[in-house]
């Protein structure tokens, strides 16, 4: 497998992606209304776009050090 499927496979911002994504597709069979869904993507949309900007730094970081 190349390293870069592999490093997705292993990454947790891709299965929280993937979960939200099938959260949404089946909205219709889930006990949650439209609202808690849109709440629910926002905070996780936030949490991966902070989880890259924190890797980013950390790499900036090390190349500086």
């Amino acid at each position: 497998m190349p390293a870069f499927l592999n490093d997705l496979v292993k990454s947790r911002r891709f299965w929280v992606s993937v979960g939200s994504l099938v959260a949404i597709a089946f909205k219709d069979k889930l006990p949650f209304s439209e609202e808690q869904l849109i709440n629910a993507a926002i905070i996780i949309g936030s949490w991966i776009v902070g989880e890259s900007l924190r890797s980013s730094s950390l790499k900036v970081e090390a190349k500086d050090g």
